[in-house]
């Protein structure tokens, strides 16, 4: 909530209490994302004008009529909505101001729903995002620049004089960047993921630039492009359940293809390791789960069942 030109002892008042008093608030919650309506539509004053709410914050504030419209209203986002008010005794808003506010509601949403994104990964020492144009010069959004700047990482940062710039390890592997980007031009959005040599991995989506970053946009066509460096395995928790037990990063690997089902050779495969050396590694990590068979370890790492761990302690 912005005020500007607003009695600042009022608004105190209003976020005090006076707000679940509002006799207009049960009707504007029944708006959805991009609707928009007038407070007189809502309930015209005549009808109110006798309430606590209406003689201590509308008329004090001399606020008679509003333009209230919802940009966001999800289970991902919340709801967020923006009230517009006017001070003009009985000149209310109309069908105009509704119009244009209606016109403006698809850029506010995309707005607010990138701005929520940004800040929840905002410092984030696992993500960061780039605008990026065609020859791979790149201006850091947000996040941290240590993403690709780790050793294992396969696509790094460099600087071209005064310009950051992606780069990559081999000339095939910056022939996909630049198809990536590419391709985000013509307006395509892509995810990748690339397997890291030290247990992780490097997601990557890249798409055109987001309304709420086009003023950010230098002249040039320019991309947006965001890495995260996440563990390979999608299941959390399977982390988790090897994290309380103790067990090292590769047990937690051969746990994640035993849960996919694979097993004996077809395990050891994938692994690159000899059965032999896969028996040896599951019997250890029997041992530390206090399972006493494969099958019931990995039926608990899937279910996250740990009563074995209290069992031990």
């Amino acid at each position: 909530l912005a005020n500007v030109n607003f009695d600042k002892s009022i608004a105190h008042k209003y976020h005090r209490g006076f707000n679940a008093r509002d006799p207009r608030k049960a009707i504007s919650m029944r708006l959805k994302a991009g609707d928009v309506s007038t407070g007189q539509s809502f309930l015209p004053n005549r009808d109110i004008e006798n309430t606590q709410y209406f003689q201590e914050i509308t008329v004090p504030a001399d606020v008679f009529d509003s333009v209230h419209a919802v940009i966001l209203d999800n289970r991902i986002h919340g709801r967020c909505a923006i009230s517009i008010q006017r001070p003009f005794g009985d000149e209310f808003f109309g069908e105009e101001e509704v119009t244009r506010m209606r016109a403006v509601l698809p850029y506010l949403s995309s707005a607010m729903q990138y701005s929520l994104q940004a800040g929840s990964i905002n410092g984030a020492a696992d993500t960061a995002s780039f605008l990026v144009d065609r020859n791979l010069r790149a201006d850091l959004v947000q996040g941290c620049e240590s993403v690709l700047r780790h050793e294992s990482s396969p696509i790094s940062l460099s600087y071209r004089g005064e310009h950051l710039s992606l780069d990559a390890t081999s000339d095939d592997s910056r022939d996909i960047l630049r198809r990536m980007w590419g391709a985000a031009a013509l307006g395509h959005t892509l995810d990748i993921c690339i397997e890291m040599a030290d247990g992780m991995e490097l997601s990557v989506t890249v798409g055109p630039v987001p309304i709420a970053l086009a003023w950010m946009v230098s002249g040039d066509k320019q991309v947006h492009m965001r890495f995260t460096r996440c563990h390979k395995y999608a299941d959390e928790s399977l982390y988790f359940y090897g994290d309380i037990y103790g067990l090292t990063k590769a047990e937690s690997r051969i746990l994640s293809i035993l849960v996919q089902g694979h097993h004996g050779e077809a395990a050891a495969d994938i692994l690159g390791i000899a059965k032999e050396t896969l028996r040896w590694h599951v019997k250890n990590m029997l041992a530390k789960t206090g399972e006493s068979r494969r099958e019931d370890m990995i039926q608990a790492a899937t279910k996250l069942d740990v009563t074995a761990f209290f069992r031990q302690n």
